[in-house]
Protein backbone atom coordinates (compact mmCIF):
# COMPACT_ATOMS: atom_id res chain seq x y z
CA UNK A 1 0.00 0.00 0.00
CA UNK A 2 2.70 2.95 0.62
CA UNK A 3 4.67 1.60 -2.59
CA UNK A 4 1.62 2.63 -4.30
CA UNK A 5 1.03 5.76 -2.39
CA UNK A 6 4.44 6.30 -3.22
CA UNK A 7 4.33 5.84 -6.85
CA UNK A 8 1.24 7.90 -7.01
CA UNK A 9 2.65 10.89 -4.99
CA UNK A 10 5.85 10.82 -7.49
CA UNK A 11 4.19 10.68 -10.70
CA UNK A 12 1.87 13.65 -9.73
CA UNK A 13 4.93 15.67 -8.55
CA UNK A 14 6.31 14.59 -12.08
CA UNK A 15 3.22 16.01 -13.61
CA UNK A 16 3.43 19.24 -11.96
CA UNK A 17 6.92 20.05 -12.43
CA UNK A 18 6.09 19.55 -16.15
CA UNK A 19 3.37 21.99 -16.10
CA UNK A 20 5.66 24.24 -14.48
CA UNK A 21 8.25 23.52 -17.14
CA UNK A 22 5.60 24.21 -19.94
CA UNK A 23 4.53 27.06 -18.44
CA UNK A 24 7.65 28.81 -18.09
CA UNK A 25 8.75 27.41 -21.61
CA UNK A 26 5.44 29.51 -22.59
CA UNK A 27 6.71 32.27 -21.01
CA UNK A 28 10.00 32.50 -22.74
CA UNK A 29 8.70 31.81 -25.85
CA UNK A 30 6.36 35.12 -25.19
CA UNK A 31 9.70 37.18 -24.09
CA UNK A 32 11.63 35.85 -27.05
CA UNK A 33 9.27 37.13 -29.32
CA UNK A 34 8.88 40.26 -27.49
CA UNK A 35 12.92 40.56 -28.04
CA UNK A 36 12.88 39.78 -31.60
CA UNK A 37 14.69 36.76 -30.88
CA UNK A 38 12.55 34.70 -33.27
CA UNK A 39 15.16 32.13 -33.34
CA UNK A 40 14.61 31.34 -30.00
CA UNK A 41 10.89 31.56 -30.36
CA UNK A 42 10.41 29.26 -32.89
CA UNK A 43 13.15 26.76 -31.34
CA UNK A 44 11.23 26.55 -27.79
CA UNK A 45 8.18 26.78 -29.66
CA UNK A 46 8.86 23.70 -31.96
CA UNK A 47 11.48 21.75 -30.31
CA UNK A 48 11.08 22.23 -26.60
CA UNK A 49 7.42 22.83 -26.47
CA UNK A 50 6.21 19.66 -28.15
CA UNK A 51 8.82 17.90 -26.55
CA UNK A 52 7.46 19.01 -23.09
CA UNK A 53 3.76 17.96 -23.86
CA UNK A 54 4.69 14.73 -25.21
CA UNK A 55 6.37 13.83 -22.06
CA UNK A 56 3.48 15.32 -19.89
CA UNK A 57 0.99 13.10 -21.69
CA UNK A 58 2.73 10.03 -20.80
CA UNK A 59 3.45 11.22 -17.15
CA UNK A 60 -0.30 11.72 -16.62
CA UNK A 61 -0.51 7.46 -18.53
CA UNK A 62 1.21 6.27 -16.38
CA UNK A 63 -0.32 8.01 -13.14
CA UNK A 64 -3.77 6.87 -14.79
CA UNK A 65 -2.14 3.57 -14.78
CA UNK A 66 -0.95 3.37 -11.30
CA UNK A 67 -4.73 4.31 -9.53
Amino acid sequence: MTAKWQNEKNAIENINKLKEKLEQTKADIEFAKKEYDLNRAAELQYSTLPSLQKELEEQEKIYEKSK
